[in-house]
């Protein structure tokens, strides 16, 4: 075996030495701040979670007093487990004018102010719910509208040309002159996709033509038929439409006002 020299294994010891002279140096360097950085933290904890929790504790009394004199935490309908099908009879109840709500068109000519209708007081307005597979229709005759509603209040997937399907039977086969292209058509035929909050989009399967439908010489897309899909959320929609029609409601109907109040709690 190869024997390394005295000399050289003494340099070699000697430089080891100072190598791990300066790394204890380091070491105790890199202790001492973390222990500083410890101990300034620990003071800072001292200071601070004390003042949280006071912060806290007034809060949660304040709370406390404001839900007993109001009750503005309690929400029956947070307990109770409603499926999207119930959300739309909900909805649809609201928007019918001979609905149990006892408010005539109110509901509903808001609601088709909200998304930009034409003349909504015109007309005799009909509501659907659950009629043809589509969630919630609201239509007239004259002037001629209609407006599609597919509640997705739950986060469901969309089933395979679910809005080409709707769109098809309910506005281009009665009506296949409208000209999409044109805003007041755009306006007055409507087709809303209603999840709960922003972020949930239509599929693209879910705009596109089904094949039992080719040879009908069709647009292969909503888009490429110039229909507009129109994207309401029930956290700002829902919510907003509703928060007006509380404003409109005779101060005597608590009973509404408040329902109202539970529902749109719901989506906040």
């Amino acid at each position: 075996m190869f024997e390394q020299p005295t000399n050289a294994k003494n340099q070699h010891t000697a430089l080891n030495r100072v190598e791990l002279t300066v790394l204890e140096s380091r070491l105790q360097e890199i202790i001492q701040r973390a222990c500083d950085i410890q101990s300034d933290n620990r003071r800072l904890h001292q200071k601070i979670i004390p003042e949280i929790i006071s912060r806290w504790t007034t809060l949660k009394a304040d709370q406390d007093k404001k839900n007993k004199d109001c009750g503005h935490l309690f929400n029956p309908l947070a307990f109770i487990p409603i499926a999207e099908p119930t959300h739309s009879q909900l909805l649809g109840d609201l928007l019918d004018p001979k609905g149990s709500h006892g408010q005539g068109r109110l509901f509903l000519e808001a609601f088709l102010e909200h998304i930009d209708v034409p003349n909504p007081k015109d007309g005799d307005w009909m509501v659907s719910v659950e009629a043809g597979r589509v969630d919630i229709r609201v239509w007239r005759r004259s002037p001629p509208s209609m407006i599609l509603i597919e509640n997705k209040s739950n986060g469901a997937i969309d089933q395979s040309n679910q809005l080409y399907r709707y769109w098809y039977e309910n506005i281009k086969k009665p009506h296949p002159d409208l000209d999409h292209s044109k805003l007041e058509i755009k306006r007055a035929f409507q087709v809303i996709y209603l999840p709960p909050y922003a972020g949930k989009q239509p599929e693209q399967h879910s705009l596109s033509c089904p094949e039992c439908l080719d040879g009908l010489g069709l647009p292969k897309t909503l888009h490429d038929a110039d229909v507009t899909v129109k994207l309401l959320t029930f956290r700002d929609d829902i919510s907003a439409w509703l928060d007006g029609c509380k404003k409109l409601i005779p101060p005597t109907n608590t009973r509404l006002k408040t329902y109202l109040q539970f529902y749109t709690e719901l989506w906040s």
